[in-house]
């Protein structure tokens, strides 16, 4: 791993163990429309932190990682809202 990299690890490990607590409820919770509507919440909250982690790391990896989740919760909830 080189030392660029290792931040960018960390930050990862971080958010992981973070939104540990939230997964978990939301395993319990099943499945359904709210619980898919947090779920996204938590995945933009995600994305959003590993956004601003890779912008202030220069971490491009975080940053594309980041618009990934982004793209994947906006579309989560695009899916839940049509009708």
């Amino acid at each position: 791993m080189t030392r660029r990299s290792f931040p960018g690890a960390a930050v990862d490990a971080a958010i992981t163990l973070a939104r540990l607590p939230a997964d978990l409820a939301l395993s319990a919770a099943g499945e359904g429309p709210v619980a898919s509507l947090v779920g996204a919440g938590v995945d933009v909250a995600d994305g959003a932190a590993r956004g601003f982690a890779g912008s202030l790391l220069g971490d491009e990896q975080l940053r594309r990682d980041a618009a990934r989740r982004l793209d994947e919760a906006e579309s989560s909830v695009a899916d839940e809202l049509a009708i």
